[in-house]
């Protein structure tokens, strides 16, 4: 059996972290009979015995690139592949493709509360997205003979969406990965340090953490930091919220390697403003570390946080709650001890998959 592996968007994040992972299954698991090759665009993953890796590098950072390739060359090149199963890690169905296809939605743009302006420009990649990419996503998938997400609530919102029967998508729920990880005694809620790891964009919400930052210092708290997994020029957006916090104490301390975002973990108390997530791993990986935890009050914060003590939550628009409870993790934070198990039996999205074959 021929399977094609389709994920040319994945580039950084969370696209970057589904191909990555489902590479790893294939490469764990005994599949003699099965043919895979991946149509990709990055260099992060290796051709091996098992696999064979198709490279697309031109598609890259440019959406008429993109287009143009899957409109135009796509359905030409899987026509000469002949696979015997399609499998889309990018939201979509192939174009022209009459083969079985599997899609792994994890875009929820089109959920969005917020609506994204082609007018402004801090904002214009994501109204693209949001206005015209879902709309393609929405009009192409008909064609996906079943559909794969990571969340309950993704699912709920898919159903209605695109009128499917919820029997013809399955919850995938993620897994942190803590292979090779060494998890440390949790020691945050006495370090006064709180800690964002997330990108320079503008859904990501660090506008709250400023202005919430802004209201302790007018109530007289200023001994705490804030460290941000950005660099404060690394474009627009990071720049406007360094302008801003300027006098704060924000620190920006760039990306970290998996290793060191653990470590952080165990002696930081994680906020998580963003509105526009589906599964939102960073509330993962820090309830898995025991970590205090202040994150939005949106659908996929709760499903993540479902049952976890050690969270609390905070309107989108509201810095004055956000403040009021880094208030309280300052002062004398609530904290109970947790021992949460790693469950290395759920998140496989192959096992998943090679079930309905």
């Amino acid at each position: 059996m021929r399977i094609l592996v389709y994920d040319v968007a994945a580039e950084d994040g969370g696209g970057l972290f589904v191909l990555k992972n489902f590479y790893r299954e294939v490469l764990a698991k005994d599949n003699k009979d099965i043919e895979w090759i991946f149509m990709v665009s990055t260099d992060e993953i290796a051709e091996t015995d098992k696999v064979r890796i198709l490279r697309y590098p031109q598609v890259k950072n440019s959406w008429k690139a993109r287009l143009k390739f899957e409109y135009l060359q796509l359905p030409k090149i899987v026509k000469v592949l002949d696979p015997d199963l399609v499998i889309s890690l990018q939201n979509m169905p192939i174009r022209r493709c009459k083969v079985r296809q599997f899609v792994y939605l994890h875009q929820s743009l089109q959920y969005c509360p917020k609506k994204f302006s082609l007018l402004k420009g801090e904002e214009r990649g994501l109204a693209i997205r949001q206005k015209f990419i879902s709309l393609l996503i929405k009009n192409a998938m008909p064609k996906a003979e079943h559909i794969f997400v990571q969340t309950q609530w993704i699912k709920d919102a898919t159903v209605k969406w695109l009128r499917r029967d919820e029997k013809e998508i399955t919850i995938v729920p993620v897994r942190v990965n803590t292979d090779g990880i060494s998890i440390k005694e949790y020691a945050g809620a006495e370090s006064r340090t709180f800690f964002y790891p997330a990108r320079a964009e503008i859904y990501k919400n660090h506008s709250l953490i400023v202005e919430a930052c802004r209201i302790l210092r007018d109530w007289g708290f200023n001994d705490y930091r804030v460290l941000l997994t950005m660099q404060s020029e690394e474009n627009s957006y990071a720049k406007r919220i360094a302008e801003s916090a300027k006098g704060l104490p924000v620190s920006y301390i760039g990306a970290v390697s998996y290793e060191e975002i653990w470590d952080i973990y165990s002696r930081t108390i994680l906020l998580f403003p963003s509105y526009l997530e589906t599964c939102g791993l960073p509330m993962l990986e820090a309830r898995r570390a025991g970590a205090l935890i202040l994150a939005s009050d949106m659908p996929f914060s709760h499903e993540a946080l479902d049952g976890y003590s050690n969270a609390a939550f905070f309107g989108i628009n509201d810095p004055e709650k956000l403040a009021e409870l880094m208030r309280k993790c300052i002062e004398k934070p609530s904290y109970h001890k947790t021992a949460e198990k790693d469950d290395k039996k759920s998140g496989s999205l192959l096992y998943c998959m090679m079930k309905m074959i």
